[in-house]
């Protein structure tokens, strides 16, 4: 992820907005709000990451920077996971613990945890680049090659239950499709952004009519096929109702990143890594005191969640910031756990 200018600032933004989602689609919510963004969170963190991918790095470059982004944070948090919360918390809470299959499933980078983002992007993004040196960076052909792709492991794979690759291949598969749409928009973003960001209530009527075919296509998936979008757990309904709606939701994301100029999404976007790894454990652990803690007493259960939802919310922000800027001053931890580091400490 090379881009540092302040044109592209909305990808930090974007990124913030998808880590909010990503917060509220695993805390207690509505199961409606949570189906609803379930149906573009994930779609959109591959979109973004093919945004700003570099299909030009020499290989050997391409391959170091795979490892210093995503492979080695990714078998520092398996360890952390496993130590912290397989081993000691649930020893503590007097529950079983599978070691060998949780070990084998962390080694080959599987289904487990957050952290299995970081594996299903480092194969995306390997499958990305060995097709795009082949094609000559044509990248018409990425996008048929990802639908192709797409195509084969839901009809070959998912239609017979066969998931859960190695290095996360059948989700890589599946979310193929955002990314090359990504690294396409990369290159087409200065014509599109002419023709719209210019408008004013254009803009946002574009806006709102992109979110409600999200919320209208995904509604549709759900209601023919009874499945709800979930990536982690291979659930897509329909191919061409997910494509859509994931496609309308992040559309309208990116519509809304542009003109949405705040510091604190920009800082949890631009560092997102910590946020996303970490949270769900942390809301695991603090989730049951939080609102005894805080002497919260509601009678009505709606309310009750909404308001536990947006202080875990609040609560996470301001932690994993707190760690984030503290861990940003030491080179070797933020390098293992793909910190940014603060580069007055370099």
């Amino acid at each position: 992820m090379f881009v540092k200018s302040e044109q592209w600032k909305w990808v930090d933004i974007a990124k913030g907005i998808g880590i909010i989602l990503v917060f509220l689609g695993h805390f207690n919510i509505p199961d409606t709000l949570r189906a609803e963004i379930y149906t573009f969170h994930m779609p959109l963190f591959f979109f973004l990451s093919g945004v700003v991918f570099n299909g030009h790095k020499p290989i050997n470059r391409f391959l170091g920077d795979e490892a210093k982004r995503m492979i080695v944070p990714y078998y520092c948090w398996a360890f952390f996971y496993f130590v912290l919360f397989k081993l000691l918390v649930q020893i503590v809470r007097g529950q079983s613990v599978n070691i060998g299959n949780d070990v084998y499933t962390y080694l080959t980078m599987g289904r487990k945890d957050t952290i299995w983002f970081l594996s299903a992007l480092l194969c995306v993004q390997v499958m990305a680049y060995i097709f795009l040196r082949l094609v000559k960076n044509n990248k018409a052909l990425l996008m048929f090659f990802a639908l192709l792709l797409f195509s084969i492991c839901y009809l070959f794979f998912y239609k017979r239950g066969i998931h859960n690759f190695w290095i996360n291949a059948d989700a890589a598969m599946m979310a193929l499709p955002f990314f090359a749409l990504g690294y396409n928009y990369r290159y087409y973003r200065t014509d599109i952004e002419a023709k719209l960001l210019h408008g004013g209530w254009a803009y946002w009527l574009l806006f709102i009519t992109l979110s409600l075919a999200n919320i209208g296509l995904g509604y549709l998936n759900y209601h023919l096929t009874g499945v709800q979008v979930d990536m982690f757990h291979n659930s897509y309904g329909n191919p061409f109702l997910m494509l859509l709606s994931a496609c309308s939701g992040i559309a309208a994301v990116v519509l809304l990143s542009y003109r949405l100029n705040v510091r604190w999404i920009a800082y949890v976007g631009k560092n997102s890594m910590i946020y996303f790894v970490a949270h769900q454990r942390f809301y695991t652990v603090v989730d049951p005191y939080v609102l005894r803690i805080l002497g919260i007493h509601i009678k009505n259960a709606l309310l009750l969640q909404w308001i536990n939802a947006v202080v875990m919310v609040i609560a996470s922000i301001l932690l994993f910031s707190l760690i984030n800027a503290v861990l940003s001053h030491i080179p070797a931890i933020a390098f293992m756990f793909g910190i940014k580091p603060n580069r007055s400490s370099k």
